[in-house]
């Protein structure tokens, strides 16, 4: 392997191993806020969680339009803060990712 090969290889393992990073972040926020949810602590509307499954179903196909239509929808009723702040922050990193 050259040194070109090497270079590509580690940055690709750079890439691939924040993906893994972002990607368990996300599985354990999806649970925090389903936990919160469920305990009382979190007062979500059924509009809230419908734009969340969809987010979440956009981060998952990586799509940045879709991504954005839903970061707008749930940034538009009002202040975000919390565990859904960090849920919207992580889905803009995912919509920021270039995978060409």
């Amino acid at each position: 392997m050259d040194k070109t090969d090497k270079l590509i290889k580690s940055g690709t393992d750079l890439i691939m191993k924040d993906l893994d990073t972002m990607s368990e972040k996300l599985k354990n926020l999806i649970e925090e806020i389903n936990a919160d949810y469920e305990n009382g602590k979190l007062l979500i509307s059924e509009e809230q969680w419908y734009h969340i499954i969809i987010l979440v179903g956009a981060i998952t196909q990586h799509d940045a339009e879709r991504i954005s239509e839903q970061v707008s929808e749930l940034e538009s009723k009002g202040h975000i803060t919390g565990k859904l702040r960090e849920l919207i922050d992580l889905a803009i990193k995912f919509r920021n990712l270039d995978f060409e």
